[in-house]
């Protein structure tokens, strides 16, 4: 029974009708998942603040399932939503979830179109890149000239949102054709040409990797699919592809960029790290212990010029790539034994705790751009690759470690290479990434050694009603507000 009144219903036309009862069991349905709609909205908010991404990331997506738009809501669960939609889109990003965090975004702005928070975050995210004055300005001048060289037939890998297609078309001679996967910046690229008038170029939402023939002619190669250590984007397999099937004029061509240089440097991060457990809180005798992530990724993007840091030794040249040498991408691809040696010079007596990876862009012959965090002149659209070793070395002045590295499945890969007397660890215990944030937060681990520590204390015992029974079955047991336990429902944590 959803109602239960004192007085018979009025009907519609005879006398009027009572508004505090539905019309219909639509109304009913809407008004309930209006209320469970706004539960998920707040655990999503909750989560947010406890860095649990994946719980407020599948609250989000309930709550918009749930039919709720906020547009129409109180002020409160407005900001609410705001505050939820700029915290997950902060953790996105942080993950290099850039298909996620743009829909999130396209999602809120269809809610609230000119919301100036939203539209200033997303901005923040699209505008990072073009607002690159170093980077735009170096392919833009690249591309120009190439251009007024006569390679008029353009692909663009990577367009985005179409930037270097509209440069690379600004002679009405000149063809473009622009690939890009992620659907919401191509119909962003669409509209952008048409808007400029650019007849002239071709918009594709395709991975180009998945192109069996080349779409149309091409002798020059655009391409700006590189991450924070260079591979991560799938640049080797894009660039090995591109030249077996979209570029058509072999015999006369032009890339942009033309190659890249990898650097590495040995760094003592002081900043904490997600990798392994470095808390220590003495009752749980961790310092004894090696715990480390278990799958940890190869390297983490972060802006170094924000971190607390300090070089062990002196940049070493990993790589040197020509993009026109098809042999040696498909080496770094293919071959397991394509493998580099690197010596690492120790500066200083310290504690190794990670590499610090940049790279160099050479646009063509008179252009090249750096990540490089010792530069101010740098491209800033792309932060630094951070290696965190699961095993910290401590080193000496004039030490010299010797280290392999490796691309596999589009990383980066470092191995330290040993002498039998320097085994770093006999055993170690692998466990998941939560594990290791959970076991690094300190406080809350005191906290929790502290609720413990209460379970031993004589007044509280005495709560119970048969000390012998488990606490689960004590009705009378209450476990205080800020430490009860987590709720599973419908697949999300309700604190």
């Amino acid at each position: 029974m959803l109602h239960s009144m004192s007085a018979p219903l009025k009907k519609d036309g005879a006398g009027g009708s009572d508004d505090r009862v539905p019309k219909n069991l639509s109304q009913v349905i809407d008004e309930r998942n209006k209320l469970t709609s706004s539960r998920y909205l707040q655990i999503a908010q909750k989560s947010c603040e406890e860095r649990d991404v994946p719980n407020a990331y599948k609250c989000f997506v309930k709550y918009l399932e749930n039919l709720e738009d906020p547009s129409t809501s109180a002020i409160k669960v407005q900001q609410q939503f705001k505050q939820t939609v700029v915290s997950l889109a902060a953790a996105l990003e942080k993950c290099n979830e850039s298909e996620e965090l743009l829909k999130l975004y396209v999602q809120a702005l269809n809610l609230f179109p000119c919301d100036q928070i939203i539209l200033n975050k997303l901005g923040e995210h699209l505008l990072k890149m073009l607002n690159d004055v170093i980077r735009n300005s170096s392919y833009c001048k690249a591309i120009r000239r190439a251009v007024s060289q006569g390679f008029t037939h353009v692909v663009d890998v990577g367009a985005g949102c179409g930037l270097l297609s509209l440069v690379a078309s600004e002679n009405p001679h000149v063809h473009v054709t622009a690939i890009e996967e992620n659907k919401v910046l191509a119909q962003m690229c669409e509209r952008i040409m048409k808007e400029n008038g650019r007849e002239n170029v071709t918009v594709m939402n395709v991975y180009s990797t998945t192109l069996t023939q080349a779409p149309s002619r091409c002798n020059l190669l655009v391409a700006e699919v590189f991450d924070c250590a260079l591979f991560g984007e799938g640049m080797l397999k894009t660039l090995l592809h591109a030249h077996n099937t979209l570029i058509t004029d072999k015999q006369n061509f032009r890339i942009i960029p033309c190659g890249a240089k990898l650097y590495v440097a040995a760094i003592s991060y002081k900043d904490s790290q997600s990798v392994r457990v470095e808390s220590k809180v003495p009752v749980l005798g961790l310092d004894k212990m090696c715990i480390v992530q278990q799958d940890a990724d190869p390297y983490e993007a972060e802006d170094l010029t924000l971190k607390k840091f300090t070089y062990v030794s002196e940049p070493v040249q990993v790589y040197q790539i020509n993009f026109y040498d098809t042999i040696y991408l498909y080496n770094l691809i293919y071959d397991a034994n394509y493998v580099q040696t690197i010596d690492i010079l120790c500066l200083e007596d310290a504690l190794l705790t990670s590499f610090a990876i940049w790279f160099e862009l050479d646009l063509d012959e008179f252009v090249t751009i750096t990540t490089d965090p010792r530069r101010e002149d740098r491209a800033k659209c792309w932060e630094q690759g951070v290696c965190h070793l699961l095993h910290p070395i401590a080193v000496k002045e004039g030490q010299i470690l010797k280290f392999q590295v490796y691309v596999y499945q589009d990383k980066v890969q470092f191995c330290q290479l040993l002498e039998r007397s320097e085994a770093i660890c006999k055993s170690c215990l692998y466990v998941p990434e939560e594990v290791v944030t959970f076991l690094n937060d300190t406080n809350l681990v005191v906290q929790i050694v502290k609720l413990a520590e209460k379970f031993q204390d004589p007044l509280l015992l005495r709560q119970f009603k048969d000390p012998s029974k488990p606490v689960s079955s004590q009705q009378s047991f209450c476990i205080p507000p800020k430490f009860s336990s987590n709720v599973d429902l419908d697949g999300v944590k309700v604190n």
